[in-house]
This record gives C-alpha cells, sequence and structure tokens, in this order.
C-alpha cells in the first residue's frame, strides 16, 4: 500500500469508519507483532515487544492519554515503516534501559543497530521492507545533517570511522594534535546528531539517536564525509 492509499486509510479511520479500522488492526497489529518478535531473542524482550505492539495500537485508536496517534501521520513515508519505526524505537529505549541492562546484563542491541543487520530467517520480507524504509530515512536525515559540518570536521569523522584510522593518526593528517581531533569530532557528533534529530522531529518521526549509533552511520556512508 502506497503513501496515498496510506493517507487515505488513515483518514476514514479518524472520521470513524468501523471497517477502516477494522482492515488497519487486521493488517498492522500482525505485521508490527512479526516483526518485532523476529528481532527478540529471550522471553523478557518478546514479553516487552508484544506490550510495545499492544501500546502502539491502542495509541493508533485513541485509547492512550497522550491522544491518537494516527493524526501524527503524515504520509510523507508508507504507514508500515512509520508504526515500524515507532514500535522499534521503543522497543530500542527498552533495551538500553538501565533496568534491563542490570536485570539481563547483556550488550546493548537497540533498534537502529539491529536495521543494519541482515532480516532474520523466515521473516522476512516485510521485515526487511520496513527495515529498509528505515535505513533511507536514516540515510536522508544523516546526509542533511552533514550539510551543518564544518568540512574539516566530516574529514576527520571520515578518517577516523569511514577509513578507521586512530584519532593520532588523522591527526597528523590533518596537521593537528590528537586531542585536537578528539575535541573536534565530540563537538561535530553532538551538533550532528542534534540536526539529525530535528530533521526527525520536522518529519513528526519518534527515533532517538545515540552518538554510537552517528558513529555506525559514518562506517557505513562514509562517501559523504567527503
Amino acid at each position: 500500500m502506497g503513501s496515498r492509499e496510506d493517507m487515505a486509510l488513515v483518514r476514514r479511520i479518524l472520521a470513524g469508519d468501523g471497517e477502516a479500522a477494522l482492515t488497519f488492526e487486521r493488517e498492522y497489529w500482525k505485521y508490527l507483532r512479526h516483526t518485532l518478535l523476529a528481532k527478540c531473542h529471550d522471553g523478557r524482550s518478546k514479553d516487552q515487544a508484544e506490550e510495545v505492539v499492544a501500546d502502539v495500537m491502542a495509541e493508533c485508536f485513541g485509547v492512550s492519554e497522550k491522544g491518537n496517534l494516527l493524526e501524527r501521520y503524515n504520509g510523507e513515508s508508507s504507514l508500515r515503516g512509520w508504526l515500524y519505526t515507532i514500535a522499534s524505537n521503543r522497543m530500542k529505549n527498552w533495551w538500553r534501559s538501565s533496568r534491563f541492562r542490570l536485570e539481563q546484563q547483556v550488550e546493548d542491541t537497540g533498534a537502529i543497530e539491529q536495521i543494519f543487520e541482515t532480516a532474520p530467517a523466515g521473516g522476512a520480507a516485510e521485515s526487511a521492507r520496513a527495515d529498509a524504509d528505515v535505513v533511507e530515512l536514516l540515510h536522508k536525515a544523516f546526509e542533511i545533517a552533514l550539510h551543518f559540518i564544518e568540512r574539516r570536521d566530516r574529514l576527520l569523522l571520515g578518517m577516523v570511522y569511514g577509513r578507521g584510522l586512530t584519532q593520532a593518526e588523522a591527526g597528523k593528517i590533518a596537521g593537528c594534535d590528537t586531542s585536537t581531533v578528539g575535541r573536534r569530532i565530540k563537538a561535530a557528533s553532538a551538533r550532528l546528531r542534534e540536526k539529525m534529530l530535528r530533521y526527525l522531529e520536522i518529519l513528526d518521526v519518534e527515533i532517538d539517536i545515540e552518538w554510537e549509533d552517528c558513529e555506525e552511520m559514518c562506517t557505513r556512508w562514509p562517501d559523504l564525509l567527503s
């Protein structure tokens, strides 16, 4: 279903069309549940995924103090990708919470890191398409945010994260000491994250971005840093 059809469905639901609401529930509840559970590898995570899906779907019908979630959908992306972004971001925040880290004693495996991995076996095509939507959105946000980063700093990011050089090696090439490289990378990363979040906020998309995520993007898309 394209974004135009998605927008029409959302408008029908918001207008109180019961048939549209049933269509939405049948298609997207199953889809969100399938994609989130495919990324969970323990019982606690699976329980949380079920809870996240239930909360997102309830909010889509206004059964929440936050109001009706669907009122925020603007048709800029597919409805599947939009819903997946919201749900996976909530899972990422849960995975990153100190409570989960302390109780499970496992390494954080947030949603942004996972979408860069191959889709789980048997889960597939729908999950892969939704992941591709999120990756495309992040790529665009990253590209736009880089316009606000000085070229010298983009080159430093490219050398350290794109080419795998140490900060000392990057400093020799750029003609500055290691501490200067570290400070500039830190400042550039903060600005990069700020501008990416601003772009996503304009699109009304819920994705939290940590510097580790920006580092992953620098490594993945070094050609944008030149």
